[in-house]
């Protein structure tokens, strides 16, 4: 009988989702930290990996991954290039006299493909195709 529970018990126990955690306890002034950060922007620094991104912050890398990932919806890396995809919509648009591949280093991108591909999976258009409609 005790064998039966058992293995009930383990049935269930693996069928749950184990991915899920319980959100953290958040510092009082995350959003003040982050719109000082993106008003600093701190985002066109390349290569920025979670942990200095972090400690730009002021706070243990998974907390922030916590706070982005419940709270925003989306993980840091993923804001992160959407921050820069939009700013670099804005250079393009209005500083015609610089090329694609200096925007894209302006922004945080040290790879111009990386920079074509990810400005094509926001937009829709490649960064010239974008420039040419938009101007």
């Amino acid at each position: 009988m005790r064998l039966l529970r058992t293995k009930g018990f383990l049935r269930g126990f693996f069928r749950r989702d184990r991915t899920r955690k319980p959100p953290l306890r958040y510092p009082a002034d995350i959003e003040e930290r982050i719109d000082k950060w993106v008003r600093e922007m701190n985002y066109r620094k390349p290569c920025r990996t979670n942990r200095e991104t972090a400690r730009d912050f002021g706070m243990d890398p998974g907390v922030l991954a916590s706070y982005f990932k419940y709270v925003r919806g989306e993980d840091i890396r993923s804001w992160r290039t959407r921050l820069r995809i939009d700013d670099a919509k804005e250079l393009l648009k209005t500083r015609k006299n610089l090329s694609v591949s200096s925007i894209a280093w302006t922004v945080g991108f040290s790879d111009n493909s990386n920079f074509s591909r990810q400005f094509r999976k926001y937009t829709g258009l490649t960064p010239s195709e974008w420039r040419s409609v938009n101007t």
